[in-house]
């Protein structure tokens, strides 16, 4: 693959691409060279936001499909300029890398709100013990206050729900409403690293109904939204230096001098220290609910607050020890 890269063979396929664009419809020899042209182009494609750090990996080959209805557009439009035809390709990987990574957020951000929306997260084995259980305690779902939802999950107590050991335990330590007080004061102050799978191990710990838990989390969100652009700007940054990483990684593996080696390597170390400075900044700009919020939102003093946050986080360091 290396060798698409190189100088001649780009000029080279450059004065193919040229060639077959000046030949007429139909003719035998661009026939000839269109199949060629377009298993290379869309080769190049691929690995051009690869080589040139515009995208991760996992995000290549979606990107390729995103790009693949233009390939015969690309090809047409090149034309005799500065640029050879990898350099041209790689100001339209450039280009449409933006809108792609736009249109992925924007999904992503439909996924997300789906997920809180409406969850289904319970294993088809406790489905029929909860069917009753969920009718009841799921109305009310169109609940906007974060406080009347807290205080109503405290309250909630449902059947036993399949669980794993740790959380088993977990399950015993909330069983009154002090100790669920304290476990959902917790997650109040926790940054947003929420995930899918996290919603669903805390609706089982407190066996509740998982969509309770996603609109919890919700409302949690809309009361963060302020900080938004301290976050964006913050994971910018970090994904530079991570794109930073990647590069040198790269060029350690394919160096074959040693003094080379050596500095890649001196580069990689400090480069990868910012980076995790970068990340605990990330972690900082998507921050949970601070003490003086959670007292005001629920209710209680503020020394209340800090007490639950730290009962609990030594009942779960206490569980995590013994497991």
């Amino acid at each position: 693959m290396l060798r698409l890269f190189s100088e001649a063979e780009d000029r080279r396929f450059s004065r193919m691409v040229l060639r077959y664009n000046a030949l007429e419809e139909g003719s035998g020899e661009r026939d000839a060279l269109e199949q060629q042209i377009w298993e290379r182009t869309k080769v190049l494609l691929y690995m051009i936001p690869q080589r040139n750090l515009y995208l991760s990996a996992e995000d290549s080959s979606s990107f390729f499909m995103y790009m693949l209805d233009d390939v015969d557009r690309i090809i047409r439009d090149f034309r005799a300029t500065g640029l050879s035809f990898n350099g041209y390709l790689t100001q339209i990987c450039r280009y449409r890398c933006r809108g792609y990574m736009k249109m992925k957020a924007s999904r992503e951000l439909t996924e997300r709100a789906l997920i809180y929306s409406d969850m289904t997260i319970y294993d088809s084995h406790v489905a029929e013990r909860t069917v009753e259980y969920r009718s009841e305690r799921c109305r009310g779902l169109e609940i906007t206050n974060l406080r009347v939802l807290f205080e109503r999950i405290v309250a909630a107590d449902g059947p036993e729900i399949a669980a794993t050991g740790p959380e088993r335990k977990l399950q015993e330590i909330l069983h009154d409403k002090v100790s669920r007080r304290r476990f959902l004061t917790l997650l109040l102050s926790l940054p947003e690293t929420e995930t899918t799978a996290f919603i669903a191990g805390v609706s089982r710990v407190l066996r509740i109904d998982g969509r309770l838990v996603s609109r919890f989390y919700l409302l949690r969100h809309e009361r963060l939204s302020g900080n938004e652009e301290e976050r964006d700007k913050a994971e910018e940054s970090a994904g530079r230096y991570w794109k930073t990483l990647a590069r040198l990684r790269q060029a350690i593996a394919l160096e074959t001098d040693m003094d080379k080696i050596d500095r890649l390597n001196a580069a990689y170390g400090r480069t990868r220290d910012i980076y995790f400075k970068r990340r605990a900044q990330v972690m900082k700009a998507r921050k949970g609910m601070t003490q003086k919020e959670i007292s005001e939102l629920l209710g209680l003093p503020r020394s209340t607050i800090s007490n639950d946050i730290c009962r609990m986080k030594e009942m779960l360091k206490a569980i995590d020890t013994r497991t």
